[in-house]
């Protein structure tokens, strides 16, 4: 029987080495398991997301005032046992006031989910705040730790996102090894796997279920459940930062109280801030409709609109002090008073369509850039978890990690299976492993036939009963895409320095 064909695209291949090489240059703290470092534990920003969405932590809803402190930073692969090392450094405050909430800032290109999950539940016992910072990046098990952020007033939330931070979820998967074409995965690994991540997903929704703050919407696990094993779902619009619950913060301007603004803000407020209102419907709901009506007040101005559900008219009064704006409120029916009403986010006023990448100063990140983030987080996925597999490099029933021939060793090209019976001889032959990727190792240049080569080091210690050897080795992999995921092609490498 024929094997597949596999092939690497020109642009994928031109977006890949960029991705490689940003990631041989930014991977050194990201190449190992997480790491918990205390950045400091004096200063506290103590702000949290409100009641209903209120910016209260900023004292009016205009702009951001107060800085956002790092307390804590996990930086690197979410593992089993980072919530034991989280604890072992906030213990230090086992004496803190009430009011000095902790934040833990995190920038994790994901791992192990379950772990994501113990974290959350930890920040949401001990009340503590977390944030994704600029340029920071949180995906898939990291982002679960995020959505765990607390303020001690009433269990409320506490997580911030930096307009140029990034923060994505993604859905467990299964696994599984590709052969002739096919997908081969034993039936009980299915069924093992399939009870897995229901299970995670069952306590991903529960988050917070005992009190009335909807942590997890509906809206957000049904997004994560349609990505595929490659994909993410990212919090990138104003409409998902109001619908999910997630404070911002870093924008460089100070976002306009006018007309469109309050008529953002009453689609923001009553149509559940989506991105595009009805189906196939403009992006814009604003655009063409009727200018809201102004009513002066001695204390500012107040805005009536149509936008409101049901034929319903939407109000929002804006104060002012010596001529300028002063705070805005989104004013209920039952509310007369001027001036009185829910003190909506800052952010209320922007179009839900509007990308936070749009709202930086800075030059926003290119398609290109985006495409080589993503494929630098999914490169660094392959080898650091499914390829080093946490340091014990086990590749036995990972057949879908290898091409259908490979390129290995002095043993010239082999098929796949011949691969893995090599593989199995050495795990027999070397039963405890263990190997740790050396920080700032890793390089990427271009390969033969539409592949990138990619070499790394390693600090390895193998021991059997009988004898024990350690140092440090090097391995080249060369990798191609097939069939959407990526394969080893070529295997190469040795030893530098033995160190017994």
């Amino acid at each position: 029987m024929n094997e597949p064909e596999w092939h690497v695209t020109s642009p994928l291949r031109s977006i890949l080495f960029g991705a490689l090489l940003l990631l041989a240059c930014d991977v050194r703290h990201e190449a190992s398991a997480a790491r918990i470092e205390v950045i400091q534990l004096e200063r506290f920003d103590n702000q949290h997301n409100g009641s209903i969405d209120v910016d209260s932590g900023v004292g009016h809803n205009l702009r951001q005032e107060a800085p956002i402190e790092c307390n804590v930073l996990l930086n690197g692969v979410v593992e089993v046992g980072d919530l034991e090392r989280l604890q072992s450094v906030l213990d230090q405050q086992s004496g803190r006031r009430l009011d000095d909430v902790p934040r833990l800032c995190l920038n994790s290109p994901g791992g192990d989910y379950r772990e994501g999950l113990r974290v959350a539940r930890y920040l949401m016992e001990k009340s503590i705040g977390t944030a994704v910072a600029e340029d920071a990046e949180c995906y898939s098990a990291c982002a679960v730790i995020f959505m765990g952020g607390t303020f001690p007033w009433k269990g409320e939330l506490n997580r911030y996102l930096h307009v140029r931070g990034i923060l994505a979820f993604h859905a467990p998967y299964i696994p599984g090894s590709a052969g002739e074409g096919k997908v081969l995965v034993e039936a009980d690994q299915i069924r093992l796997a399939f009870s897995e991540g229901i299970r995670s997903m069952s306590e991903f929704m529960r988050l917070g279920v005992g009190n009335d703050v909807k942590r997890i919407t509906p809206e957000l696990m049904s997004e994560m459940m349609a990505q595929g094993p490659d994909a993410f779902y990212n919090v990138d619009t104003i409409g998902k930062v109001i619908r999910f619950r997630i404070h911002l913060y870093g924008l460089d301007r100070e976002v306009a109280v006018d007309e469109p603004g309050m008529c953002n803000a009453c689609v923001n407020m009553n149509y559940f801030a989506v991105e595009r209102y009805g189906a196939g419907g403009d992006p814009d709901i604003c655009r063409g409709l009727s200018p809201p009506r102004r009513e002066t007040h001695p204390n500012g101005i107040r805005y009536t609109s149509d936008v409101a559900p049901r034929g319903g008219t939407c109000t929002i009064d804006v104060t002012m002090e010596n001529g300028k704006v002063s705070a805005w409120f989104f004013r209920n029916d039952s509310q007369e008073e001027f001036g009185s009403g829910l003190e909506l986010a800052y952010w209320y006023l922007l179009s839900p369509s509007t990308s936070l990448a749009e709202l930086s100063e800075k030059p926003a990140r290119t398609t290109k850039d985006r495409d080589g983030e993503r494929l630098r987080e999914q490169l660094y996925r392959f080898i650091a978890l499914e390829y080093l597999g946490h340091g014990m490099v086990d590749h036995r029933g990972r057949a879908d990690l290898f091409a259908p021939r490979v390129t290995y060793y002095k043993r010239g090209v082999i098929t796949r299976e011949a691969v893995l019976v090599e593989k199995s001889n050495y795990y027999k032959r070397w039963p405890r492993r263990q190997f740790e990727l050396i920080e700032d190792s890793l390089r990427a240049k271009p390969g033969p036939n539409d592949t990138v080569e990619i070499t790394f080091r390693y600090q390895y210690d193998v021991s059997n009963d009988k004898d024990a050897r350690g140092g440090i080795g090097f391995t080249t992999l060369g990798i191609a895409r097939i069939d959407g995921r990526f394969a080893i092609v070529s295997e190469d490498g040795g030893v530098e320095r033995r160190s017994n």
